[in-house]
């Protein structure tokens, strides 16, 4: 009896020490181990007209993407990782000269801030004074410390009336990555409108060096640049439906008379059989402190067959080539000699045909009826047939600058003719420049022209490149690992998350 005593006895003891054994917090037991919070994104501001800015919280930022739901073929827009000390009421306006402006418009910006989430106000006076940023940016892949991954700022403005979609990628503070998404609805942007016009038709067929041409109805000051040009979306097809990867670039050329204009063109010339299908997402869009896109608008055109024509003024021929095989060899009559009436060299584009056309210049005095003029220039330069000159075409050059040809031959080249195919011209001693005109687009070479985007390239890359992969996650084959991920409510409004390791 005394020996079953003593052995419950024992057996108490025992118990009681693994009890007491089990009570003791072992840090290094996972299990044990306090959870750690999930990061949360909360949206700091949101006025449209201006840059959208989140603050994530329990953790720090890998990347961000935002996309407007209501503008397909507008850039993703990667953002920038801010300095989370920065004072927002230190951030530069839009320009000195705007400061009056910027106090008249404290009571618009009351009016026009988005729709508030449930933890998150528009901040109006977050007025970033350009869209591209020198700070270190999420797009381009630049080393920014984690204490500086707290907060992000978009690179482009919000446009009103729309709604946008962030996702952000999150760490927390062991190293766990979270996704995270919300939304953002813009109220309607109070601003006056203005137009934006193509010089490209509807379904027109154009010539392998034809430019894309976009003219606005006032000026867009620079801090609006990269907003506008983030809008503008391009597609490539074949004349079998598939997509074609082109190289080229938007450009910003000088203001003309109070309009600005922003060009595309590829880096060569366009393939041929290239059906182009633009998409200017411009409606509501902030395009000045007091303007906005009027509408948007969508251009579908197509490259036709490829004609290029080379002209040389010392052999005094004119050679039309089809699909790079001569087509017609014609003698012509190019400027005479002398810096103000010799044809220029460099790549010309047709712009326009007129099947009669009166010739008139006060410098020189004449007024002269033609017929089959194609202009190659807006300096004054055609070509047209000019029976006075036959005598001397494919010997001598006796005109005031325009390409001459025999009757029949200006006839067979206006009929073939289209408006972007390149004219070549080469032997003269003056040269076409940028300065030359509206429609020097080829006489850029190529790292001038891309700097002439307010997007850099880095930037428009990476944006590009995240809207292909976005588009792969979205195909069929994905679908079964986005439905696997797990989804819980975060803080701000519209918003969910979902973790992965």
């Amino acid at each position: 009896m005394r020996f079953r005593l003593l052995s419950a006895a024992a057996a108490a003891t025992s118990a009681l020490l693994l009890i007491s054994g089990c009570s003791v917090v072992d840090e290094t037991n996972p299990i044990a181990k306090k959870e750690v919070p999930k990061p949360t994104v909360e949206v700091t501001a949101d006025a449209p007209g201006k840059k959208l800015a989140l603050k994530v919280t329990d953790g720090t930022f890998e990347n961000v993407q935002l996309i407007d739901d209501d503008a397909e073929g507008s850039l993703v827009d990667l953002g920038e990782f801010k300095d989370p000390s920065d004072d927002a009421s230190e951030e530069p306006t839009d320009g000195a000269t705007d400061a009056a402006e910027d106090s008249d418009e404290s009571s618009e910006d009351a009016s026009e801030s988005a729709t508030p989430s449930a933890d998150s106000s528009a901040d109006a006076s977050t007025d970033p004074s350009a869209d591209a940023s020198s700070a270190p940016s999420a797009s381009t892949g630049e080393e920014t410390s984690d204490d500086q991954q707290t907060a992000w700022e978009s690179s482009y403005r919000l446009a009103g009336d729309s709604t946008y979609t962030w996702t952000a990628s999150a760490l927390d503070a062991d190293g766990k990555e979270h996704t995270l998404t919300g939304t953002v609805d813009t109220d309607k942007l109070e601003r006056t409108e203005i137009s934006a016009r193509t010089l490209i038709g509807d379904n027109q067929k154009v010539g392998v060096g034809a430019p894309i041409i976009v003219n606005f109805g006032s000026t867009v000051p620079e801090e609006f640049r990269a907003t506008v040009e983030s809008r503008l979306g391009l597609t490539f097809k074949d004349s079998d439906g598939n997509d074609r990867d082109i190289e080229g670039s938007w450009a910003w050329l000088p203001d003309v008379d109070g309009i600005s204009r922003i060009h595309y063109r590829p880096r060569e010339y366009w393939p041929e059989h290239t059906d182009v299908d633009l998409r200017m997402n411009l409606k509501d869009v902030p395009m000045g402190k007091r303007q906005k896109g009027e509408k948007d608008v969508e251009l579908k055109f197509t490259v036709d067959r490829n004609q290029v024509v080379e002209g040389n003024t010392k052999t005094h021929r004119m050679v039309v080539k089809r699909n790079g095989e001569t087509k017609w060899d014609f003698p012509a009559s190019f400027g005479r000699a002398g810096s103000r009436t010799e044809t220029h060299n460099g790549t010309h584009i047709v712009m326009s045909k007129h099947e009669y056309y009166v010739m008139r210049s006060q410098q020189w005095d004449y007024e002269t009826p033609t017929r089959h003029a194609v202009r190659i220039h807006n300096n004054g330069e055609f070509i047209h047939g000019a029976p006075w000159s036959v005598g001397s075409q494919g010997s001598a050059n006796v005109s005031h600058g325009c390409v001459n040809l025999a009757p029949g031959s200006a006839q067979k080249y206006f009929n073939s003719a289209l408006y972007g195919d390149p004219v070549e011209i080469k032997g003269s001693s003056v040269s076409l420049s940028p300065a030359s005109g509206d429609a020097a687009d080829w006489t850029y070479e190529w790292d001038d022209w891309t700097a002439l985007s307010a997007i850099p390239a880095d930037q428009r890359e990476a944006a590009e490149e995240a809207m292909k992969d976005n588009a792969a996650s979205a195909s069929p084959s994905a679908d079964a690992t986005a439905s696997s991920t797990e989804s819980t409510s975060a803080p701000s409004e519209s918003a969910t998350e979902d973790s992965t390791d």
